[in-house]
């Protein structure tokens, strides 16, 4: 599924909780770092003083995505920034560069005002790709603009110059991933984004990545960690059948796995409920703003309120409509 750039804000792509599950927490996101990273910058880190950031406020057609990740961690003792984007697209965004760079100088310019004299640290610009074809795209910012060579040598002092590190998964051999120094948790998941969306992925994904689930159900809450990803999968993957992937899990890995793989089904039915209800009340503000500008706190809450009898209710009332009072006129 491509990114949705006009998706409201607040309501999650199926990948968003299954990437914060795994990277919103440094114990399980250190192992990525570690592996994308050049050895000469890894060997550098002080990974103790890894700590998640709060991002820098974004316009709202570049905003930050749940699923981006700004990280603190020190090399040489001198702090630094690892800003991670983690793309979804099924084709190679061309503007990554671009997108990154503006993404940069918000959070300098974020530090910078909310940290006093404090100057702002380097940042190292890092892409999660896991799209159905390899990344195609040069990760230079100067080669975004296809210049003649003598050309870009010459306006090359007078340009942005950085590169972003690039962790293609689609090209990322599965003998690659398993020897990386990850948590259960966070390969799986890795695996999940990797193969999630492939019609031929199941079973044969279970019997290449069997070592990480069975990791995962003995450890503390490693049930609930499965769940998601499972939950995961039968929302991505149209092709995974509950009750089959329930036998396969059953026969793997026994009958808790069976009753994860059952409850993420019906846990993906509840959310999905809910999930409508919220693009319901989405869209439905985005039609208010569009039809008579500028709303108040007070309709949002009206709207946010609503439910489903009331949401379609209100949805028919802005046909006709001449005011915005109009659509919350009962009488």
């Amino acid at each position: 599924m491509a990114d949705d750039p006009k998706k409201p804000h607040g309501i999650p792509h199926p990948h968003d909780a299954l990437i914060k599950r795994s990277f919103g927490d440094v114990a399980h996101a250190a192992g990525e770092l570690k592996a994308v990273l050049p050895s000469e910058l890894a060997a550098k880190v002080d990974w103790s003083t890894l700590a998640i950031e709060p991002q820098a406020p974004i316009d709202s057609h570049l905003q930050l995505r749940q699923m981006d990740m700004l990280y603190s961690v020190t090399l040489d003792d001198h702090p630094t920034l690892l800003y991670t984007v983690f793309e979804a697209q099924r084709t190679v965004d061309k503007s990554m560069s671009l997108r990154l760079l503006i993404y940069m100088a918000r959070i300098w310019d974020d530090w910078m005002r909310n940290r006093g004299t404090e100057w702002p640290p380097p940042i190292v610009p890092i892409v999660l790709y896991h799209g159905e074809g390899r990344w195609n795209r040069s990760t230079q910012f100067a080669d975004l603009f296809e210049l003649p060579a003598d050309l870009a040598k010459a306006m090359a002092p007078h340009m942005p110059s950085f590169s972003f590190l690039l962790d293609d998964l689609s090209t990322l051999p599965d003998e690659e991933l398993k020897r990386r120094e990850l948590t259960a948790r966070a390969m799986l998941i890795l695996a999940a984004l990797k193969h999630g969306t492939k019609t031929d992925m199941h079973p044969e994904f279970w019997v290449v990545w069997q070592e990480p689930v069975r990791t995962l159900l003995a450890e503390k809450g490693g049930p609930d960690e499965l769940r998601t990803v499972l939950g995961y999968l039968l929302q991505v993957n149209t092709e995974l059948d509950q009750e089959q992937l329930g036998d396969v899990m059953q026969k793997h890995f026994g009958p808790e796995a069976e009753e994860v793989a059952k409850t993420a089904g019906q846990r993906l039915i509840q959310q999905g409920l809910r999930q409508g209800q919220q693009q319901g009340r989405a869209r439905l503000l985005r039609q208010l703003h569009l039809r008579f500008g500028s709303l108040s706190a007070e309709v949002v809450a009206r709207v946010q309120g609503a439910d489903d009898v009331a949401l379609d209710r209100l949805s028919e009332r802005i046909i006709i409509a001449k005011t915005l009072s109009d659509v919350f006129d009962d009488s």
